[in-house]
Order: structure tokens, then C-alpha cells, then sequence
């Protein structure tokens, strides 16, 4: 059988339609799988984003129900090496029980059984860790060596002595310096020396956040010797964080916007120039001095009280003009009953702790703010009213003598 040219023809475009066809089913097939394993390779993500965050949840869960009254015992996990004389302590519970959640800034309070001291030392350290982290803590102790003013290097000598597998006893996570992770405010963090360590905690939590609000980072120190956690800001940074590294003395051979940004302390003038404006909460944190000058200055720039969160280390603390409702503002007799002095307290004397020592009483002191608990003395007679809030309220019948004054006539039994 013999075809006529337009059978030839037509039967060349069917076979060439049929050809079109069966490419696009296949084109189509592929697509259709390629959409199909797109689709799988969502679903399994958003479970497994579910699934984490359903461990999470229940990770904190158990972590809430984990906080624990008095001493633990936690096991030092790994040591790093941070800086000249700073090294970051990772622990983890020695009894293997879930380890309670902390807020950002918040910080550890160690007893410590140093060799030499007739008593456990109680010293606090801030966590510098994320708070999203469960399960493990880390702290970040410097080593005070007595050349920054500060006499007593005892407890963070000690620290600096221990070793991977060490056990060191700790009470909860405590502390009013946090941050408040729900608000949408812009935010301003200030690390000076060491004082980085919660703020960087605060940092952390905050990129953790998928609808995180701004956020700037401002470190003070020396010079680039100085310099902590290089790796963990510049993390911070690519997760949108504005970090500005300040060197107050920066080396000869330093590279601006390299090894610093500023070369000059943290000032409230820089804070003025560099911000857009002060209406942000701003959380602070470094040597007194610092702090002093950076909360005077906030509120003169109009800066509202309750938008400065500030923590002070070292053996002094930022003093505010007391402004507590009740607050002691005229002079007062203390009698302090076992030593059989009585002194006369004033609004410039500072605490009942300055008045004792000035009076040459022997108090048992340790963070100096009322964070540890170890100046807790009977108050048997009369009312205090406190500088700042302690981070634990004192048991019933007792009070803070590091940061409480006298509401009239008090008798402490020391």
C-alpha cells in the first residue's frame, strides 16, 4: 500500500505531536517529582522544626520544675581560653537531673572551698551563654590579680585553678540584670572589660528571635589585647547585631575598623553620636566608674529611669540618690548588739555594710549588691529599706547590710 505525499506529511506531524506529547508527560513527570520532593523536603523540615521545637518546650518545662533551693553540684565539662586571663567554664549537673532555665544577664552563685580560706568563699558570675542552650551553663571568670584595685583575687584565682571534671557548688540562676525578651523596643547593650559577659548573653537570646527588634552592641576595652569572644561578635554581627568595639588606648599598630571602631572609651558623647536616638532601653554593664558616668549621663540626655538596666562589678556598685518610697533620708542610730557599738547613720554614710566597716565591725561580705546572701545578719529591732533589689529576698527577720539603710533606729545583731 502506497502513500500519497499529504499522507506522508500528516502522518509526520502525528508522529512528531506524538513525540511533543509524550516529552512534555515526561518534562511534566519530572517536574512533578522535583515538586514532589520539594513538597517532602518542606514537610520534613516543618517537622522537624516542630519536633524541636516540641523538645524544647518540654526541655523547658522540665528546666522550670529543675530550679533547686541551696547548693548543687555541677561538673565542669570544658574550659576554653577567651582572652589575657579569662577563660569560659562550661558545666552541666553532676547528678545528669535537668538544670533550671535563666534569663539573660542572669548569673551563678558559687561557694568555692579555696585552699588557704578559713571559709567557702561565695563569689557570682555572670552566665555568658545563650539561655535558648539547655542543659549546660557557661560562666566567664576573669583572673583579678590586684592591679586593677580590686584586693581580693581569691575566688577567681581559684576558679582559674580548676580543672575538666572538677565539681563546684552552685545555687539557681538569679539576678534582676536581665533582659526582657518579650518587649519589641530597640535595644542597647554596653559590655566594658569583662562586663561583656552578660550582655553577650542578652545579644544571643535577642537573634535568637525570628521578629528580633534592633539591636546595638557596644564593647569597651584597652586595646585589642583585650579583646573577648572575636569569633562570637562576629557571629553577632552577621546576624544583624550593630557591634561597635571600642579601644580606649588602642596600639600603635591597630587598624581602625579592623582590630576597633572607636578609638575611645564608652561615653555617653559617643552614644549620642552613634545612636539615632535615646529612646531605647539600654543595659549596661563594667567598672563603676564607667557605669557612674554612662547612668548619670543617660538620664541627663532624658534617657527614662526605667529604660537603664545597669550592673556594676568588682567590690563597688553604682550608687543612685535613694529614691524608694519610706527610704531613709534623715540620720539614724544603728546599734550593732554583739560588738557593743552604736553609730549614727546618714544618707552620705552609703550602706549599713560601709557604716559597720567604718566603725571597724567585721562583716562577711561577698558580691557586695546583694546578689549572694553571705551578709544576711538578724535585724531584731526597727526597718530597713534597700538601695536596689537583692537578687533572693533575705530570710524573715533578717536584712542585706551591703545594700540596705536604716528607717529610723535599727538594731543588727553583729
Amino acid at each position: 500500500m502506497s502513500l500519497t505525499p499529504t499522507q506522508i506529511t500528516g502522518l509526520l506531524a502525528l508522529v512528531s505531536a506524538l513525540g511533543l506529547a509524550a516529552r512534555a508527560c515526561f518534562v511534566w513527570a519530572g517536574a512533578r517529582a522535583e515538586d514532589n520532593r520539594r513538597l517532602r523536603a518542606r514537610l520534613e523540615a516543618f517537622q522537624g522544626q516542630v519536633g524541636d521545637r516540641l523538645t524544647r518546650a518540654r526541655a523547658l518545662r522540665l528546666s522550670e520544675r529543675a530550679r533547686w533551693k541551696g547548693w548543687r553540684d555541677l561538673v565542669i565539662t570544658r574550659i576554653v581560653e577567651e582572652g589575657p586571663d579569662v577563660r569560659s567554664f562550661h558545666l552541666k549537673a553532676r547528678d545528669g537531673r535537668p538544670l533550671a532555665p535563666f534569663e539573660p544577664g542572669q548569673f551563678l552563685t558559687f561557694r568555692l572551698h579555696a585552699a588557704g580560706a578559713e571559709k567557702p568563699l561565695v563569689r557570682c558570675y555572670s552566665l555568658s551563654g545563650d539561655p535558648g542552650e539547655l542543659g549546660e551553663y557557661r560562666v566567664s571568670v576573669k583572673r583579678l590579680s590586684g592591679r586593677e584595685g580590686v584586693p581580693d583575687g581569691v575566688g577567681s584565682s581559684h576558679f582559674h585553678r580548676l580543672s575538666e571534671g572538677d565539681v563546684i557548688e552552685a545555687k539557681s540562676p538569679s539576678g534582676h540584670f536581665f533582659l526582657d525578651r518579650r518587649s519589641q523596643r530597640p535595644v542597647v547593650l554596653v559590655g566594658g572589660g569583662i562586663g561583656i559577659t552578660p550582655v553577650l548573653s542578652m545579644a544571643k537570646a535577642l537573634v535568637s528571635r525570628p521578629d528580633a527588634p534592633e539591636c546595638w552592641l557596644f564593647v569597651g576595652n584597652r586595646d585589642r589585647r583585650g579583646k573577648l569572644f572575636a569569633t562570637e561578635l562576629e557571629a553577632l554581627k552577621a546576624a544583624g547585631v550593630k557591634v561597635v568595639l571600642c579601644h580606649s588606648r588602642p596600639e600603635a599598630d591597630e587598624h581602625p575598623g579592623q582590630d576597633h571602631d572607636e578609638a575611645q572609651r564608652v561615653s555617653l558623647d559617643l552614644l549620642r553620636r552613634v545612636l539615632p536616638d535615646g529612646r531605647r532601653r539600654f543595659h549596661l554593664c563594667g567598672p563603676a566608674p564607667m557605669m557612674a558616668d554612662l547612668v548619670a549621663g543617660l538620664e541627663a540626655w532624658g534617657v527614662a529611669e526605667n529604660d537603664i538596666l545597669y550592673e556594676a562589678f568588682g567590690p563597688a556598685t553604682v550608687k543612685r540618690a535613694p529614691t524608694p518610697t519610706g527610704m531613709g533620708k534623715d540620720a539614724a542610730d544603728v546599734v550593732f548588739a554583739k560588738s557593743g557599738k552604736t553609730r549614727q547613720w546618714t544618707p552620705a554614710t552609703g550602706s549599713l555594710l560601709d557604716l559597720a566597716e567604718a566603725a571597724g565591725i567585721a562583716l562577711e561580705a561577698g558580691c557586695r549588691a546583694g546578689n549572694c546572701g553571705t551578709c544576711a545578719i538578724p535585724l531584731t529591732e526597727g526597718e530597713v529599706s534597700y538601695l536596689s533589689p537583692p537578687g533572693e529576698p533575705p530570710e524573715k527577720g533578717t536584712c542585706l547590710p551591703c545594700v540596705c539603710v536604716p528607717r529610723g533606729r535599727v538594731v543588727v545583731q553583729s
